[in-house]
């Protein structure tokens, strides 16, 4: 709350200016144990008030349940254009715009299953960062679900066969898992 440039009511103030679908999730990590300093935040559109000290365990799950419930429930609102694609949350809708060499093409929805979509919006949610399956796993299946590497390793295979050209998006991190980058298609563009 008490940052340096500004308070954090007037960050999140600005950051729902800009997320109006809010799809950003916003937690306050503060030592203000005042009521009405949460209401406020609240009321604000805050997703989350922990009050120091904390365990870092607890907030590691406070952070993971609104993962999960935005990834379960997708936000109602206007779609998003995010590279190549543009993404429709609240229909669970993702709709190619562009192939592989950067040419705009007529629109295509891509006709993607629950777990499809969910994985895709998750892979673009977290664009060029190394994504462990156990990771995917948890967050795009939910715990009550048991799987395995390999069930990713599944829906992956099905979802790039679905993205076409743009399948060369979706990268193999060894021992790792996976990481989905729209620049290393760019890149390949010019270079090829």
């Amino acid at each position: 709350m008490g940052l340096p440039d500004e308070d954090g009511f007037t960050l999140l103030g600005k950051i729902r200016l800009i997320d109006t679908a809010k799809l950003t999730p916003v937690f306050f990590l503060t030592g203000r144990d005042n009521v009405q300093d949460k209401v406020n935040a609240f009321s604000m559109g805050a997703d989350d008030y922990l009050v120091k000290p904390f365990n870092p365990r607890e907030l590691e799950a406070r952070v993971e349940a609104k993962m999960l419930k935005l990834l379960a429930q997708p936000v109602q609102g206007d779609s998003f254009v995010c590279g190549n694609f543009r993404v429709a949350p609240g229909l669970q809708k993702v709709e190619i715009l562009a192939d592989e060499t950067g040419h705009l093409t007529p629109e295509r929805n891509m006709n993607l299953t629950s777990i499809e979509f969910r994985l895709l919006f998750y892979f673009l949610k977290n664009e060029n960062k190394n994504l462990p399956r156990k990771e995917i796993l948890k967050v795009v299946w939910g715990e009550s679900l048991p799987g395995t590497d390999r069930t990713v390793d599944t829906h992956v295979y099905t979802l790039r066969q679905k993205l076409g050209s743009l399948a060369r998006c979706v990268k193999s991190v060894p021992k790792v898992g996976y990481r989905f980058s729209q620049k290393d298609v760019s890149r390949a563009k010019k270079t090829g």
